[in-house]
């Protein structure tokens, strides 16, 4: 039985039996994987609190036919302070799903795990609960562009024409913005504003930094999530169970 170390997030966690959890795991090196963590459950267990959900780990794992199995973990972050905030408790179990759902089994993808901390040790940052929201689409559209899904917002998804101001639409099934000629061709296409195409093309190409100092209004900020979920729904041909709870906890302080 072969053994590797590797870094890992854990993005679901589960009762495996009386004494273990099955994990899966984001790693840095293998991509999302299933390992089972032995006896994490038993509390004279050296595991216990290194393997819990939306922990950045160092593992040392044996290979299994076909789960994985940890042999030692030690915490490399907890991200203790938006553990303590209920907005970005929400917005990471987001992220965590959609890492989940959209990736394929072992395959790495290492700017992608870059992708995951870099989002996870932000939010861990964030003072504002507003910029909860900022951070959580701005990973979306950046996951969209690595998983080879980026949205055409520059020209036509159709005809390559520029955008002009005039009725555009954001097509799922076409993979971006229709000019106002091409519109009619999905039927399933939604009205997109101008300033919301101008805002999903900053968070494209700027760091977290930058989309945070963004100021828009609410309305426009939830056009701008609408046409990405859209998107990713199209994409994973199922709603993610996840935006009920970020809408429910965004209407507590609404």
């Amino acid at each position: 039985m072969s053994s590797y170390r590797t870094e890992a997030v854990v993005i679901k966690s589960s009762d495996f039996g009386e004494a273990d959890r099955l994990l899966t795991l984001y790693t840095r090196n293998k991509g999302k994987l299933s390992a089972i963590a032995k006896g994490v459950k038993k509390p004279e267990s050296r595991k216990a609190g290194s393997v819990d959900l939306l922990s950045h780990v160092s593992l040392y794992l044996a290979e299994g036919r076909s789960l994985d199995i940890i042999l030692e973990a030690s915490l490399l972050n907890t991200f203790s302070n938006l553990r303590q905030n209920l907005h970005l408790i929400a917005s990471c179990y987001a992220i965590l799903e959609l890492v989940d759902q959209i990736t394929p089994d072992r395959q790495e993808n290492i700017e992608l795990f870059r992708l995951l901390t870099q989002v996870l040790t932000k939010l861990d940052e964030v003072v504002k609960d507003e910029d909860a929201g900022k951070i959580l689409t701005a990973f979306k559209i950046k996951l969209l562009t690595n998983t080879g899904f980026r949205p055409q917002l520059v020209k036509c998804a159709n005809c390559s024409s520029i955008l002009t101001t005039a009725s555009n639409r954001f097509s799922a099934a076409l993979g971006g913005v229709l000019c106002g000629a091409c519109g009619n061709l999905d039927k399933a296409s939604r009205p997109i504003s101008t300033q919301a195409i101008k805002i999903l093309r900053f968070i494209q190409d700027e760091d977290y930094d930058q989309v945070m100092k963004l100021d828009y209004p609410k309305v426009l900020g939830m056009e701008v999530e609408q046409q990405i979920r859209y998107y990713l729904e199209y994409l994973l041909e199922k709603e993610l169970k996840s935006n009920h709870f970020v809408e429910k906890v965004n209407g507590l302080s609404s």
